[in-house]
């Protein structure tokens, strides 16, 4: 365990308390929002683990201070998908780090499938220090897009991407992105969503010369820098992350070519 990961164990409290759902939205077929009547105080890019009763507990990108966008994508998920407004929800939170917003005049956010969730908090952040905002939100087809009209509200420059091209630009977000820097510069890519998608917009900011950010997923148990599952090189992600410059995740030996399961067994990417 690095020594950062001691002082955020031994010093955090990870307040735990239950919730009631406030309203539940659906973003698209398999996507829900569960806004939560509770203030959670956090900041762009930390997380909360949430429990249902009799199901377990998982990681969950926190949105907009009190609220959780999720996939269903069967177990967890599932269990989740069935609560309705007015429903109880425990969970423990703000757990992690945050995305750090320097004195930058002009930022791209890309957000892979509803890796763009995080970066929407983060957009509505910078937006309002009048920071000029690109979103580019990438996704296999047309109906897997979410949060497009919210990023254009908030003042967003806003660029679909989807492999198929059925809307928007027709390539992954990688590519979209190159697209846009020939015509336009950026002081720092922030990136959340599949991990060599990130691993190549990292390397393209480094090709740049910019600065780079990125939310990193782990296979995370405790939340407290305990039982070394979410491990990563000397970081233990579910204290020292899920956010990491770009730079510093360049140093992991994992990051963009595998992960664990909750085994421990190496998967590649």
């Amino acid at each position: 365990m690095s020594n950062n990961s001691n002082k955020k164990c031994c010093s955090s409290t990870f307040p735990q308390f239950t919730a009631k759902i406030k309203s539940v939205k659906e973003e698209n077929y398999r996507i829900k929002t569960f806004e939560l009547d509770y203030d959670l105080k956090a900041k762009p890019g930390q997380y909360a683990l949430l429990w249902i009763p009799g199901v377990g507990e998982r990681p969950m990108s926190i949105g907009l201070d009190n609220t959780f966008t999720v996939a269903n994508v069967g177990g967890f998920s599932e269990a989740l998908h069935k609560l309705k407004k007015g429903d109880k929800l425990s969970l423990r939170g703000p757990l992690g780090s945050e995305f750090e917003l320097k004195k930058f005049k002009k930022i791209i956010l890309v957000g892979g499938g509803y890796g763009v969730v995080p970066l929407y908090f983060l957009a509505k952040v910078a937006c309002s220090k009048n920071i000029s905002v690109t979103a580019v939100i990438a996704a296999r087809k047309a109906e897997d897009i979410i949060f497009e009209e919210q990023f254009k509200k908030l003042g967003c420059i806003v660029l679909a991407s989807t492999d198929d091209g059925s809307k928007g630009f027709r390539g992954n977000a990688v590519e979209a992105v190159k697209s846009l820097m020939q015509k336009n510069s950026y002081e720092c890519i922030y990136t959340c969503g599949p991990e060599k998608m990130m691993y190549h917009l990292v390397l393209l900011a480094k090709e740049k010369e910019i600065e780079s950010q990125v939310s990193i997923e782990r296979y995370i148990k405790c939340g407290i820098g305990i039982c070394g599952s979410c491990a990563i090189n000397s970081h233990l992600v579910c204290v020292d992350g899920l956010v990491y410059s770009g730079d510093k995740a360049l140093r992991f030996e994992e990051f963009g070519k595998s992960t664990r399961d909750g085994f421990g067994k190496k998967k590649v990417l």
